[in-house]
């Protein structure tokens, strides 16, 4: 009730007993009832389990809480970036020289494949976007310096998603103006809805398709 599922800092200290961290933490579900009241006492709690549980998990999960991402310092003539609350990630430490690279590396991969038309790029987990946002405006601004031509074709062909499993970074990622589909990307079956939307869906560079 005073604590929910965020759970009393005593339990994670080992001042209380299991019983007592179950009082402190009565709601329709803490912690302490989803980690042994779902589990049989002759099956063992899986390691894959409870770290999916750990990220995910609808009443505690890291991602799943929006309290993962918090709003960065601004730059000049640009909007406020968003950040990771605990750690951080090359994509946006490196921003946006690290995405510049990485469209480098896109760029000349269509260029291999005899620029492929529609040239789909599936981002799996994208956490706060910011590689994606700035992948797409090294595209759009052509960044890279690619002769004019070269360029409208590469636009043109170009295409950028996200497949984000959680549903608290999903908003985050489309109020950034970014095209997210939701799924979980554990198995191929799972990667289907993303598939059939890019097959359904024009590019996303200035088609404002989310």
């Amino acid at each position: 009730a005073e604590h929910g599922p965020e759970g009393n800092a005593n339990c994670w200290m080992g001042i209380f007993t299991h019983q007592h961290c179950c009082l402190a933490n009565s709601t329709a579900q803490s912690w302490v009832d989803t980690m042994t009241g779902s589990v049989d006492t002759e099956q063992f709690y899986a390691m894959d389990e409870f770290y999916t549980d750990a990220q995910y998990g609808d009443d505690f999960g890291y991602y799943s809480t929006g309290h993962v991402l918090k709003s960065g310092p601004s730059k000049a003539g640009l909007q406020e970036t968003q950040q990771f609350a605990h750690f951080t990630t090359y994509p946006m430490a490196l921003s946006p020289h690290f995405a510049r690279v990485f469209c480098r590396l896109l760029f000349m991969m269509w260029v291999l494949l005899e620029e492929r038309t529609p040239f789909r790029v599936v981002e799996m987990g994208a956490g706060s976007g910011q590689l994606a946002y700035d992948v797409q405006e090294c595209v759009r601004f052509n960044a890279l310096g690619i002769d004019p031509p070269t360029w409208r074709r590469w636009t043109a062909a170009f295409e950028y998603v996200i497949m984000e499993r959680s549903p608290a970074l999903a908003k985050r990622q489309r109020e950034r103006g970014l095209r997210v589909v939701s799924g979980d990307a554990q198995t191929m079956a799972s990667c289907e809805p993303v598939l059939s939307a890019l097959a359904a869906s024009p590019a996303c560079i200035g088609s404002g398709v989310r």
